[in-house]
């Protein structure tokens, strides 16, 4: 999380958990930077002035602003454990697209997900763009998904990029 992004994922994650899992933020940060936290949830990233208001909001947090990792507390561990998902069950379909300069979901991550989607029996259509970055990504496989789902809604069977 010591990225632009990964403090403003974070923050929201944080706070979301917080409150729909009535999870104690006092476990991981302390209270100026919990109130910095909210500041920044204050803002709605969804439109150009909330994400301007996003991005001055959390300038004051550090590069490590987590003062313990949540992987070794409870509940927060279960909770990490409980909202990742490291693979689709077999017999499934899905599209994965992810750019090859995404800094906030690593090209690593996604391309171990494909991998044991597939080594599941899921039928994934994986695009790859190389040099696009998070917000480029959803652009330049828009194309691609549309198909992708036009296909599924005329049933046919899901293209698959694995093995």
């Amino acid at each position: 999380m010591n990225s632009v992004a990964g403090h403003i994922l974070g923050s929201f994650t944080l706070q979301s958990w917080s409150v729909k899992y009535n999870a104690s933020l006092s476990d991981l940060v302390d209270k100026q930077t919990a109130a910095i936290v909210a500041h920044v949830v204050s803002n709605c990233v969804d439109n150009t002035s909330g994400a301007i208001e996003a991005l001055m909001a959390q300038k004051p947090l550090k590069s490590k602003f987590l003062t313990r990792d949540p992987g070794t507390i409870q509940p927060w561990a279960d909770l990490l454990k409980s909202n990742s998902i490291l693979q689709l069950p077999g017999g499934l379909a899905g599209f994965v697209a992810q750019g090859g300069a995404d800094q906030i979901v690593l090209p690593a991550v996604t391309a171990r997900f494909v991998r044991l989607s597939c080594s599941a029996g899921s039928r994934i259509k994986f695009v790859q763009m190389p040099g696009a970055d998070h917000a480029r990504s959803a652009d330049a496989s828009a194309a691609a998904a549309v198909a992708w789902i036009k296909g599924r809604f005329a049933g046919e069977i899901a293209p698959t990029s694995c093995r």
